[in-house]
């Protein structure tokens, strides 16, 4: 089982308190939503939670091991981030892209393992990239190239995975598609956070929610106490439609406040 802990996280940016006094924990097994509206700091909360950004004050814990005390390999293996918008700038294929995942499991100028190549195959099969295998990365749409990044990331075998919207410009079977398949990765014993702005993706695909708001944690934890009409409403500035239909809950905005 692993657990990635942040306690009172604070950070500043140009001199602007981007995150004050955060806490965020994930356990394997679970999908926390990240939610909150633009500017409210959740990039950079997954930042620190990748070890990427370094708070300027509060603690970051990995199984209870303080991360600055895990060496930076060990921590690739165990994490994996994706972050907003993740492009590839090289010529390369499909499938030597998503290999990349595997850079942190193999030993220096070791070719790759049948296991490698087996896991690469996975997360192809699991993101539907297959049929693009030999196809240059440059040649894809965006919302192609980023299904090929989330399967660079799952080829890693990750025990927690930070993701930052990761459905962006993704059609809406994709879109259902990444996050069955972020379920899929809790169901069998991953941490997962991801960063969305559509609620009811939020509502139907995460086991919990927590909602950042001018840097602060507003609410952590199920769907009604997070997306609350006050918290729609001071956080978002919108009225919003929820209810249940035969495929699960919805939360649709309707009108700015």
């Amino acid at each position: 089982m692993s657990t990635l802990a942040a306690t009172a996280i604070g950070v500043s940016l140009g001199g602007r308190r981007v995150l004050d006094r955060v806490d965020l924990a994930v356990a394997s097994g679970e999908v926390i939503g990240l939610l909150g509206p633009n500017g409210a700091g959740k990039s950079t909360l997954l930042r620190v939670l990748a070890s990427v950004l370094k708070s300027h004050s509060g603690e970051l814990r990995l199984d209870g091991q303080p991360v600055h005390r895990i060496p930076r390999m060990e921590l690739a293996k165990r994490i994996a981030y994706l972050p907003q918008g993740a492009e590839c700038h090289w010529p390369m294929a499909v499938e030597q892209v998503v290999a990349l995942g595997r850079l942190a499991h193999r030993q220096s100028w070791k070719p790759m393992s049948q296991h490698d190549w087996d896991c690469v195959a996975a997360a192809m099969a699991t993101t539907d990239v297959e049929q693009f295998r030999g196809r240059s990365i440059g040649a894809l749409s965006m919302g192609e190239r980023a299904r090929v990044l989330v399967a660079r990331a799952v080829a890693g075998e990750p025990r927690i995975l930070l993701a930052d919207e990761p459905v962006a410009g993704l059609d809406p079977a994709h879109q259902l598609e990444v996050m069955a398949m972020l379920e899929r990765m809790a169901a069998e014993g991953a941490a997962v956070v991801v960063v969305l702005h559509d609620l009811t993706l939020a509502v139907r695909h995460c086991s919990r929610l927590a909602l950042l708001g001018a840097g602060r944690l507003v609410a952590s934890g199920d769907a009604d106490t997070v997306l609350s009409t006050e918290h729609l409403r001071d956080c978002f500035g919108i009225r919003a439609l929820s209810g249940e239909s035969a495929d699960g809950r919805f939360v649709i905005p309707v009108a700015r406040i």
